[in-house]
Formats: C-alpha cells, sequence, structure tokens
C-alpha cells in the first residue's frame, strides 16, 4: 500500500465515482518501494464490487485521461499473457506512446468482448453501479406510469390516478400500470375514463370496469377483496 498514491487517486476530480474507486483500488494495490503495480483483473472486479467487463471499460477511461498506463505482459516461460501491470502517473512519466507498451503478442491492449477467447465476461453485473445508473436494461420515457395510462386515458386523468395512488401510499408500478392498461383497453373511450375517476372518488387502489348491468364491479365484497390484492402486486 502507499499512502502518497492513494492521497493522488483522492484528489484526482472529474472522474465518475465508479471509476474513481477503481483507480484508487489501483493506488491501493502500488508498491511504494518496487513502485509495481500488478493486481489481477479478478481482485480488481472483487475490491471494487463490479464485473470485470466494467473494469475494463473504467480501465480505458483512465488511461485515455491520461492517469495510468496498462503494460500487458508475458510470462517468460510459458510465453502465456499473465496480469497486467500499471503504471500511475504520479509515479512516472506516461507520454510515451501506447504502441511501445504493447504486448510482444501483439494483442489489442483492450479485450474483445465479443470474443469467446477473451478472459473477460461480457455480462455487466456492476453491484456497485454509479448513482443514477441502473445496470441491465436502461428505463424508457414510455416506460412511465402516466405514459403508460396514457394508452387509454388522457393524461391529465392518467395524473390525477398517480396522485391518487400516492396519496394512499400505494404507488402504482409499472406492471400495475399495464394491467390497468389490460382491463380498460377493450372499453369505450368515455368508460375508461368513468373507472379511473370512480377509482379516485370511491378510494380505490384499483380499477373496475363495470359489470354487465353497470354496476361497478368493486362494490362486491370479493372484488373489493382483489383490489386489496392488486395493490400489494402492482
Amino acid at each position: 500500500m502507499s499512502h502518497k498514491a492513494t492521497n493522488w487517486a483522492i484528489q484526482q476530480r472529474g472522474l465518475a465515482p465508479a471509476c474513481k474507486l477503481l483507480l484508487w483500488q489501483l493506488a491501493d494495490r502500488h508498491n511504494a518501494d518496487t513502485g509495481r503495480c500488478d493486481p489481477s483483473q479478478d481482485r480488481l472486479a472483487e475490491d471494487c464490487e463490479m464485473s470485470r467487463a466494467t473494469v475494463n471499460r473504467h480501465l480505458k477511461k483512465l488511461e485515455s485521461a491520461g492517469l495510468i498506463r496498462r503494460v500487458p505482459r508475458l510470462d517468460p516461460k510459458t510465453k502465456r499473457q499473465i496480469s497486467t501491470s500499471y503504471l500511475l502517473a504520479f509515479d512516472c512519466d506516461l507520454s510515451v506512446s501506447q504502441d511501445e507498451t504493447q504486448a510482444v503478442s501483439q494483442m489489442e491492449p483492450d479485450p474483445c468482448l465479443n470474443s469467446e477467447a477473451t478472459r473477460v465476461s461480457n455480462c455487466d453485473t456492476n453491484l456497485g453501479s454509479e448513482p443514477g445508473k441502473e445496470p441491465g436494461r436502461r428505463a424508457s420515457a414510455l416506460d412511465d406510469p402516466i405514459s403508460i395510462l396514457s394508452k387509454v386515458v388522457d393524461k391529465q386523468t392518467a395524473q390525477a390516478f398517480i396522485e391518487h395512488r400516492n396519496a394512499l401510499r400505494a404507488k402504482l408500478t409499472h406492471q400495475g400500470a399495464r394491467l390497468i392498461v389490460g382491463k380498460l383497453k377493450d372499453r369505450p373511450e368515455h368508460e375508461r375514463k368513468a373507472c379511473i375517476e370512480a377509482s379516485i372518488e370511491n378510494g380505490w387502489r384499483g380499477v373496475f370496469p363495470p359489470d354487465a348491468k353497470g354496476k361497478a364491479q368493486a362494490k362486491d365484497p370479493t372484488i373489493a377483496w382483489l383490489d386489496r390484492r392488486e395493490a400489494v402486486q402492482c
């Protein structure tokens, strides 16, 4: 561990939180006496709680920022690639061209995630994700409950129902909104709005289209129980 290296890493500005965490972990692995810094990617991934694929993406960003340089290494006996050596900007001049530090095998410095032979996982399971970013599929504006409900009623009515659910401390989820759309999509337009407004007026969490006699199904005690159950599922 090198206090000088970790202090240098902490002082860097303009980095994403996960990227700065990786830089700090590299600095923490720096040997002040020998200048060596060669933790394995498995070790970095475990220390930072992110996948190896994510580690490699952040390493590329740090290298582009001129804070580190990756030096691929080969085992002199087996000629197989071993853990990369990292040069930190606080400890040496990184102005040398990257071509001069390329591995003897002439392998690309950045692993190809689409290659079956790569040692890097293609799965991004970044457990320590950056604030505001969600692992996996990014949420679309079309996934917003208001946008979903707006497929069957006007936006103002959809907004009113969302606020109604929030007041009941039963926030409407994407899945719940889709269930409501499924109930109302085959109903006449005026009936859809009436169902939403009836739920708001009666304090219902769910939406209950009228039966064949034109009466709201939620007046049935059994349906009232289903209303409570839907509040949990939605």
